[in-house]
């Protein structure tokens, strides 16, 4: 498994933090282990998804997704490639971001067919999640911790 610490939290301590050559190796090899990068650049996360493609039989967990991949910003276009392209490469790609309606290109979600939601409280967020995939205000906004809702949201 290959964790890209966007934000360098806490939650992921458990898993090396490895350079992204010291990956692509740690990846691969026999015995298979897991690692974890803290991308600097945009040029980082394109280098480690050009890396995944090509290895193959990899998960992919992006926290803070919104770094590389956001509605405002910059885009990650070996990101993008890679969620296209998760089938063929065999991979399974999650991401996480904090602000669904900001932070979420059209693309991204037109590239999975799940959509997680854990407890949410910005109005704009709760507003989409009840107007795009019927899931009520009040649910989203009163999740217990670690809780969330699961909606099938494309093929």
């Amino acid at each position: 498994m290959l964790v890209l610490d966007s934000a360098l939290v806490h939650n992921f301590t458990d898993v090396p933090l490895h350079t992204i050559e010291e990956a692509r190796h740690a990846l691969w090899r026999e015995p298979r282990g897991s690692c974890r990068i803290a991308p600097s650049s945009l040029d980082d996360v394109d280098r480690m998804c050009r890396a995944v493609q090509a290895g193959k039989d990899c998960i992919v967990l992006v926290d803070e997704a919104h770094f590389w991949l956001s509605a405002q910003s910059g885009v990650s276009s070996e990101l993008t490639k890679l969620m296209r392209a998760t089938q063929h490469a065999r991979v399974d790609l999650y991401l996480t971001t904090q602000h669904l309606t900001g932070d979420v290109p059209q693309t991204a979600l037109s590239c999975t067919s799940d959509l997680y939601v854990f407890r949410c409280t910005a109005p704009r967020v709760l507003q989409t999640l009840e107007r795009e995939f019927s899931i009520p205000r009040e649910t989203a906004g009163s999740l217990p911790q670690w809780s969330y809702i699961e909606r099938r949201i494309g093929f």
